[in-house]
Protein backbone atom coordinates (compact mmCIF):
# COMPACT_ATOMS: atom_id res chain seq x y z
CA UNK A 1 0.00 0.00 0.00
CA UNK A 2 3.14 2.08 0.30
CA UNK A 3 4.32 2.22 -2.63
CA UNK A 4 0.72 2.82 -4.25
CA UNK A 5 -0.10 5.65 -1.81
CA UNK A 6 3.45 7.00 -2.81
CA UNK A 7 2.72 6.18 -6.78
CA UNK A 8 -0.21 8.10 -6.32
CA UNK A 9 1.09 11.35 -5.20
CA UNK A 10 3.97 11.55 -6.83
CA UNK A 11 1.47 10.77 -9.96
CA UNK A 12 -0.18 13.86 -8.64
CA UNK A 13 3.19 16.21 -8.67
CA UNK A 14 3.60 15.10 -12.37
CA UNK A 15 0.80 15.62 -14.29
CA UNK A 16 0.58 18.75 -12.35
CA UNK A 17 3.71 19.97 -13.97
CA UNK A 18 2.85 18.53 -17.12
CA UNK A 19 -0.55 19.54 -17.94
CA UNK A 20 -1.93 22.70 -18.90
CA UNK A 21 -2.34 24.85 -15.61
CA UNK A 22 -5.58 25.33 -16.14
CA UNK A 23 -6.16 21.47 -16.87
CA UNK A 24 -7.97 19.28 -13.97
CA UNK A 25 -5.87 16.79 -13.20
CA UNK A 26 -6.84 13.14 -11.48
CA UNK A 27 -5.19 10.42 -10.47
CA UNK A 28 -7.46 7.25 -9.87
CA UNK A 29 -7.04 4.63 -6.88
CA UNK A 30 -8.82 1.58 -7.37
CA UNK A 31 -9.48 -1.15 -4.81
CA UNK A 32 -12.03 -4.44 -4.92
CA UNK A 33 -14.31 -2.58 -2.03
CA UNK A 34 -15.46 0.71 -0.93
CA UNK A 35 -13.83 -0.55 2.35
CA UNK A 36 -10.72 -1.26 1.25
CA UNK A 37 -10.03 2.00 -1.32
CA UNK A 38 -11.19 4.18 1.64
CA UNK A 39 -9.95 2.81 4.53
CA UNK A 40 -6.74 1.21 3.21
CA UNK A 41 -5.47 3.00 0.01
CA UNK A 42 -6.97 6.41 1.00
CA UNK A 43 -7.49 7.99 4.27
CA UNK A 44 -6.50 5.33 7.24
CA UNK A 45 -3.45 3.49 8.32
CA UNK A 46 0.13 4.84 8.09
CA UNK A 47 0.38 3.20 4.63
CA UNK A 48 -2.69 5.42 2.90
CA UNK A 49 -2.30 8.40 1.10
CA UNK A 50 -2.60 10.35 3.38
CA UNK A 51 -0.78 8.37 5.79
CA UNK A 52 1.95 9.06 3.44
CA UNK A 53 1.29 12.81 2.41
CA UNK A 54 3.73 15.16 3.51
CA UNK A 55 2.14 17.56 5.95
CA UNK A 56 0.48 20.32 4.14
CA UNK A 57 0.19 18.78 0.89
CA UNK A 58 -3.86 17.87 1.39
CA UNK A 59 -6.38 20.24 1.54
CA UNK A 60 -8.18 18.31 4.46
CA UNK A 61 -11.03 20.66 4.01
CA UNK A 62 -11.69 19.38 0.60
CA UNK A 63 -11.32 15.65 1.21
CA UNK A 64 -14.78 13.31 0.91
CA UNK A 65 -15.02 10.29 1.71
CA UNK A 66 -19.00 10.21 0.16
CA UNK A 67 -19.14 7.01 -1.49
CA UNK A 68 -22.90 7.77 -2.72
CA UNK A 69 -21.67 10.42 -5.23
CA UNK A 70 -19.21 7.37 -6.35
CA UNK A 71 -16.58 9.77 -5.48
CA UNK A 72 -13.90 9.66 -2.47
CA UNK A 73 -11.82 11.97 -3.23
CA UNK A 74 -8.60 14.06 -1.59
CA UNK A 75 -7.70 16.96 -3.30
CA UNK A 76 -3.87 18.39 -2.80
CA UNK A 77 -3.28 21.87 -2.58
CA UNK A 78 -2.43 23.82 -5.71
CA UNK A 79 -1.00 27.22 -5.05
CA UNK A 80 -0.52 29.07 -8.34
CA UNK A 81 -2.09 26.43 -10.48
CA UNK A 82 -5.64 27.49 -11.44
CA UNK A 83 -6.61 23.74 -12.11
CA UNK A 84 -7.23 21.00 -9.54
CA UNK A 85 -5.76 17.98 -8.59
CA UNK A 86 -7.25 15.27 -6.90
CA UNK A 87 -7.14 11.68 -6.30
CA UNK A 88 -10.53 9.69 -6.36
CA UNK A 89 -11.37 6.59 -5.26
CA UNK A 90 -13.41 4.14 -7.59
CA UNK A 91 -14.81 0.09 -6.47
CA UNK A 92 -13.93 -2.57 -8.95
CA UNK A 93 -17.43 -3.58 -7.81
CA UNK A 94 -18.97 -1.59 -10.06
CA UNK A 95 -17.22 -0.73 -12.86
CA UNK A 96 -19.82 0.27 -14.87
CA UNK A 97 -20.10 3.49 -12.64
CA UNK A 98 -16.88 4.36 -13.95
CA UNK A 99 -18.26 5.59 -17.48
CA UNK A 100 -17.59 9.52 -18.48
CA UNK A 101 -14.64 9.90 -15.88
CA UNK A 102 -11.38 11.17 -17.34
CA UNK A 103 -7.58 11.11 -15.42
CA UNK A 104 -3.98 11.08 -16.34
CA UNK A 105 -3.34 7.95 -13.97
CA UNK A 106 -4.52 5.06 -11.89
CA UNK A 107 -3.37 3.03 -9.08
CA UNK A 108 -5.08 -0.17 -9.02
CA UNK A 109 -4.47 -2.66 -5.95
CA UNK A 110 -5.06 -5.85 -5.42
CA UNK A 111 -6.43 -6.41 -9.30
CA UNK A 112 -6.70 -10.04 -8.98
CA UNK A 113 -9.25 -10.14 -5.98
CA UNK A 114 -11.28 -7.86 -8.15
CA UNK A 115 -14.76 -10.24 -9.82
CA UNK A 116 -15.54 -7.60 -12.83
CA UNK A 117 -11.31 -7.54 -13.50
CA UNK A 118 -11.61 -7.22 -17.03
CA UNK A 119 -14.47 -5.38 -16.81
CA UNK A 120 -12.68 -2.65 -14.94
CA UNK A 121 -9.58 -2.76 -17.43
CA UNK A 122 -11.55 -1.90 -20.09
CA UNK A 123 -13.22 1.14 -18.14
CA UNK A 124 -9.76 2.23 -17.11
CA UNK A 125 -8.47 2.07 -20.25
CA UNK A 126 -11.38 4.18 -21.59
CA UNK A 127 -10.61 6.68 -18.60
CA UNK A 128 -7.02 7.27 -19.41
CA UNK A 129 -7.47 7.33 -23.25
CA UNK A 130 -7.36 11.31 -22.92
CA UNK A 131 -3.97 11.31 -21.14
CA UNK A 132 -1.06 12.79 -22.69
CA UNK A 133 1.23 10.22 -20.32
CA UNK A 134 -1.09 7.48 -19.36
CA UNK A 135 0.12 4.78 -16.52
CA UNK A 136 -1.83 2.74 -14.69
CA UNK A 137 0.22 1.11 -11.14
CA UNK A 138 -1.16 -2.43 -10.43
CA UNK A 139 0.28 -3.59 -6.81
CA UNK A 140 -0.73 -7.09 -4.99
CA UNK A 141 -0.04 -8.37 -1.36
CA UNK A 142 2.78 -11.09 -1.81
CA UNK A 143 0.94 -14.47 -1.00
CA UNK A 144 2.83 -16.90 1.04
CA UNK A 145 2.33 -20.62 -0.50
CA UNK A 146 3.56 -23.36 0.83
CA UNK A 147 4.23 -26.53 -1.83
CA UNK A 148 4.43 -29.84 -0.58
CA UNK A 149 7.39 -30.36 -2.56
CA UNK A 150 9.36 -27.62 -0.74
CA UNK A 151 10.96 -28.74 3.09
CA UNK A 152 14.18 -28.80 4.40
CA UNK A 153 15.85 -30.99 6.31
CA UNK A 154 13.92 -30.79 9.40
CA UNK A 155 10.90 -31.42 7.54
CA UNK A 156 9.81 -27.86 8.17
CA UNK A 157 8.02 -26.74 4.74
CA UNK A 158 9.56 -23.26 3.68
CA UNK A 159 7.10 -20.34 2.60
CA UNK A 160 7.43 -18.78 -0.85
CA UNK A 161 6.74 -15.20 -1.58
CA UNK A 162 5.95 -13.83 -4.85
CA UNK A 163 5.77 -10.12 -5.34
CA UNK A 164 4.06 -8.76 -8.42
CA UNK A 165 4.23 -5.02 -9.31
CA UNK A 166 4.11 -3.67 -12.70
CA UNK A 167 3.30 0.23 -14.38
CA UNK A 168 1.48 -0.58 -17.34
CA UNK A 169 1.75 1.47 -20.61
CA UNK A 170 -1.83 2.91 -21.55
CA UNK A 171 -0.89 4.59 -24.46
CA UNK A 172 -3.15 4.06 -27.82
CA UNK A 173 -0.50 1.63 -29.03
CA UNK A 174 -1.07 -0.83 -26.60
CA UNK A 175 -4.06 -3.24 -27.00
CA UNK A 176 -6.32 -4.97 -24.76
CA UNK A 177 -3.88 -8.19 -24.87
CA UNK A 178 -1.33 -5.33 -22.61
CA UNK A 179 -3.99 -6.92 -19.46
CA UNK A 180 -1.05 -9.48 -19.04
CA UNK A 181 2.08 -8.11 -19.77
CA UNK A 182 4.87 -9.95 -18.83
CA UNK A 183 5.68 -9.36 -15.04
CA UNK A 184 9.10 -8.35 -12.96
CA UNK A 185 8.79 -11.15 -10.08
CA UNK A 186 10.44 -11.63 -6.81
CA UNK A 187 10.49 -15.34 -5.52
CA UNK A 188 13.00 -16.27 -2.60
CA UNK A 189 12.75 -19.22 0.34
CA UNK A 190 13.38 -19.08 3.79
CA UNK A 191 13.87 -22.55 4.85
CA UNK A 192 12.39 -23.45 8.39
CA UNK A 193 9.89 -20.32 8.65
Amino acid sequence: TFSGSAWALLSCAFYALTAKPETTVNVFVIGPSWAHVIETMMFEGDSSIMGVAPEGLINVKACSRNTATGRPTITLHTEGRPGKVTITGLSAETPEKWRGKEGQGAWWDEPAACQYAMSCWQQLRQILRKSEFPKALLTTTPDRLAPSSCSNTNGNVCKVVITIRAVVDLSASASSADFAPPLPTTAWTTPGV
